[in-house]
């Protein structure tokens, strides 16, 4: 357990806690399988002995700088990792009041002018130098396609270094050698906006609680209180690490975005009927009812098997998968654009940005102004309409049990062609319940499903 000055830290929580409220209307939601290159640039400074949040006489941070370059990859919308490099340049001033207390095991007698020991000036003010390498994860909480806010923790390490106002370094002196490296567990929170669909800017306050007690040069002890100038060298009793706060803005850069490739359907499922809306499978003189072709000469298809009812239970799930598959694989080529509150009421305004105007929804197709995919394909209304000729007004077009986002994104078979292969059995019923692939006439050597 580290130990950590608990007014510093509660009062740091609350800064946080209360930045996070600020953002309860806001949030920009990042998008699956997507790589982005971040950069931040802010200020804070550090919560040690010369600049505690315990002891007002010692309060006299100065602001310093933060800079960060790194990586955010997002699984999903809500969960990301992110990999950085940073450096912190802080402040703090030696006023009289840490000159009286530290004197006996740090800035030696009153008036000196330099350490103890040592060729480095005492100067009025202090820097301390924190290269940092940190593995974040990142929770953004989604409310809108604009705005966002995030919550993140992680861990990592700095190397720290303490210099005079002259930036030479700090002596070691009574209190015993130290090592400049340490561990760091970064917590904060902020909030983002999408300025596109490529750039997101973000306000961050971070929280790095460290495992060191030196990064201003200076590890205090409790002995030194009670037996103070008679202890050479660290003591027994240790008061808790230092820290950094910071506030920063940042910009990202959306610099790959991966393609979500639907799984390959397993066999076996439960079909709608046997194809069409009117009982046939939507190619003329074909009827699905008894599994025969009515076609002269045609040759009877094999009845089809009956499933138990463990075996319904898996098609429907699979049924649902191909839905969820065509539109995770719709949001990842176009992220989706949420309806603006904003958005102008001109029949010339498209509301829900789907292609299509007001107006054309309302008067020509009849298709909802404030809803992209008014039948829950997977497809916009405009992508319907324009480039793929379906129905927008009709999940499955050709009625053959699969809905069209899912026959253009997942299996590749027509929309508007209930059997794709013309082998006379329906896409859903070679999808779902045979097994079969629907670009493949079983008559020619039927294959797994794509």
């Amino acid at each position: 357990m580290l130990p950590i000055n608990r007014r510093a830290t509660g009062l740091s929580l609350l800064a946080l806690l209360t930045f996070v409220a600020t953002a309860t209307r806001l949030s920009a939601q990042l998008t699956p399988r997507s790589l982005w290159l971040d950069g931040n640039l802010g200020s804070g400074f550090y919560i040690g002995e010369f600049s505690s949040l315990d002891d007002f006489d010692a309060f006299n941070p100065g602001l310093g700088s933060d800079f960060s370059l790194g990586f955010t990859y997002a699984f999903s919308s809500k969960f990301s990792i992110a990999a950085e490099v940073g450096r912190q340049n802080f402040l703090h001033g030696i006023n009289d009041y840490v000159r009286a207390r530290y004197a006996s095991n740090f800035f030696g007698p009153a008036g000196a002018a330099t350490y103890p020991g040592s060729a480095v000036a005492i100067t009025e003010d202090n820097a301390i130098g924190i290269s940092r390498y940190l593995l974040r994860l990142q929770f953004t909480l989604p409310f809108s396609e604009t705005w966002g806010s995030f919550a993140t923790a992680g861990f990592g390490t700095i190397h720290s270094q303490a210099t005079n106002d002259n930036d030479q370094s700090l002596p070691e002196n009574l209190t015993g050698s130290y090592d400049h490296q340490a561990f760091v567990f970064p917590i904060g929170a902020g909030a983002t906006y999408n300025i596109s669909e490529v750039l997101t800017a973000n306000a961050r306050l971070m929280l790095y609680l460290t495992t060191s007690d030196y990064l201003d040069g200076y590890a205090h002890y409790l002995d030194y209180e009670v037996n103070p100038g008679a202890i050479v060298g660290p003591g027994t009793n240790s008061t808790p690490a230092d820290h950094m706060l910071a506030l920063t803005l940042g910009i990202s850069w959306k610099i790959y975005q991966g393609i979500i490739e639907p799984d390959a359907p397993v066999a076996s499922s439960n079909p709608p009927s046997s194809g069409g809306r009117d009982g046939r499978d939507g190619r003329d003189g074909r009827d699905g009812r008894d599994g025969t072709d009515s076609r002269d000469g045609a040759e009877p298809t094999s009845p089809q098997p009956r499933q138990t009812e463990s075996e319904q239970r898996r098609a429907e799930a699979r049924q649902r998968d191909s839905i969820s598959m065509a539109l995770r694989r719709r949001d990842s080529i176009a992220q989706a654009r949420m309806n603006d509150p904003q958005a102008a009421t001109a029949p010339d305004a498209d509301a829900d940005r789907d292609g299509l105007t007001n107006q054309q929804e309302q008067r020509d197709y009849r298709t909802r102004d404030r809803n992209r995919d008014t039948d829950g394909d997977a497809l916009t209304d405009g992508e319907e309409v324009d480039i793929y000729k379906t129905d927008p007004n009709n999940a499955d077009t050709d009625g053959d049990g699969l809905v069209d986002g899912a026959e253009i994104y997942s299996y590749k078979t027509d929309p508007h062609n209930a059997d794709t292969d013309g082998d006379g059995v329906s896409d859903g019923n070679e999808i779902f319940q045979n097994g079969s692939n629907p670009l493949e006439p079983t008559g020619s050597g039927s294959g797994a499903a794509p």
